[in-house]
């Protein structure tokens, strides 16, 4: 599939898909590699302006980012019990997701709550972003509810226990808080209802304190997240020294920064680098140096890959150390990051992918848990820059003149 996102004009792909080299094999043997897509379902149960949503529980089969995120999507691995007789045109696909809704809610007075035939197809989920993503193709389905079952699904309620805090959401009078919902679900919210999404970019702070003494602002983000913007933007508003990580590891290594260097070629050096037994501790020995040597009150130090190098550098700084984490969903970064490389989008998918799925980027989501504030950056715009002159302002950072 040659797209990142949900696609809405798929349906060609789909039946490519249903008449091409389909099969059913064990999950566990699917789960192993990333050689076959599997097939699911991914259903929105709607009624006019209504949306059904759901908490995914803490103790499932998920993946561990998805336990206890909000959801508005039904349905599962599509498998061999879902392929007969009477659903063979498709290999079970719509079956699978009468089935899987079937066995997740329950509509009482209703003796068949799921019907087939008010299942209609929005497009395909595929998402190479992760390796959860690219073991898996999600088929999406709309099911509008009709109006003389309505008052009976006002009262829908759960089959398995991993359905939580069934919500009818009414995007007439609500407005969806993305940082909320799992990514898939954000792709539907934002491709299907953008209207009503709080889609700006914003932000949330867990701790003011590191920010208000002199300090190191360490900036951690994926790549293409926009957290050199986030930095330039904290620079030349609010008085911060760059400091850049990726140039300050290249002269450790020898070798010069990217683009010069082919990132590939520079994340797999600095991969062997940082595997080293001292190699985190060299590499926070002269980020802090660089840091110093500025003699500024607020120094920002953008590229930081590693954790161990983050924990590194915080004992150097004394706990003098703020981390702001930077968020995009992979569409955009990878639209972001085309962008800024000048590629088509399209055409250089698998180059971006490669580069977030290298080894040394491995860490890089993991710090977000560490984070002191978080900027979700939802759009790349213009209210990017508001957002983070907003959590500027909240944390005390007034501009200062340097000396």
């Amino acid at each position: 599939m040659n797209f990142q996102g949900l696609g809405q004009e798929t349906e060609p792909h789909l039946e490519k898909l249903i008449h091409s080299n389909v099969k059913h094999i064990a999950r566990t043997t699917a789960e192993e590699t990333e050689e076959f897509k599997q097939v699911i379902t991914y259903v929105l149960i709607t009624h006019k302006k209504h949306v059904l949503s759901f908490r995914r529980g803490r103790f499932n089969r998920a993946a561990q980012f998805l336990r206890g995120s909000l959801c508005i999507g039904f349905g599962g691995h599509v498998t061999d019990e879902d392929y007969s007789l009477f659903t063979g045109e498709d290999f079970g696909i719509r079956a699978n997701a009468v089935r899987e809704l079937t066995e997740e809610i329950k509509v009482d007075g209703l003796d068949s709550a799921i019907q087939t035939e008010q299942l209609h197809f929005l497009g395909l989920i595929n998402d190479n972003s992760t390796s959860l993503g690219r073991k898996h193709l999600a088929v999406v389905y709309q099911y509008e509810v009709s109006e003389s079952d309505w008052d009976k699904w006002l009262e829908v309620s759960k089959h398995e226990l991993s359905i939580n805090e069934l919500r009818w959401i009414n995007t007439e009078t609500e407005t969806v808080n993305l940082v909320e919902f799992e990514y898939w679900s954000q792709l539907c919210w934002r491709t299907l209802s953008p209207e009503m999404v709080e889609a700006q970019a914003e932000f949330r702070i867990f701790r003011k304190k590191p920010f208000q003494a002199p300090h190191i602002l360490v900036v951690v983000g994926g790549i293409g997240s926009g957290k050199s913007s986030a930095t330039d933007i904290l620079a030349e508003k609010f008085g911060y020294s760059k400091v850049n990580s990726g140039r300050v590891l290249a002269k450790l290594m020898g070798i010069p920064a990217v683009p010069t260097t082919p990132r590939k070629e520079f994340q797999e050096s600095a991969w062997d680098f940082i595997n080293q037994e001292s190699g985190p501790e060299q590499l926070a020995d002269a980020l802090f140096a660089a840091a110093v040597s500025l003699g500024e009150k607020r120094v920002i130090v953008d590229g930081i890959r590693q954790q161990s190098t983050l924990e590194a550098l915080r004992t150097k700084a004394e706990g003098a150390l703020a981390l702001l984490y930077v968020y995009a969903t992979p569409d955009l970064a990878l639209r972001l990051y085309s962008q800024r490389e000048g590629l088509d989008e399209t055409e250089h998918e698998s180059v971006f992918f490669d580069a977030i799925g290298a080894e040394v980027e491995s860490d890089v989501s993991v710090m977000m848990n560490d984070a002191d504030a978080v900027i979700y950056n939802w759009s790349g715009e213009t209210n990017y820059e508001r957002a983070i002159s907003s959590m500027a302002n909240i944390l005390g950072l007034k501009p200062i003149e340097k000396d």
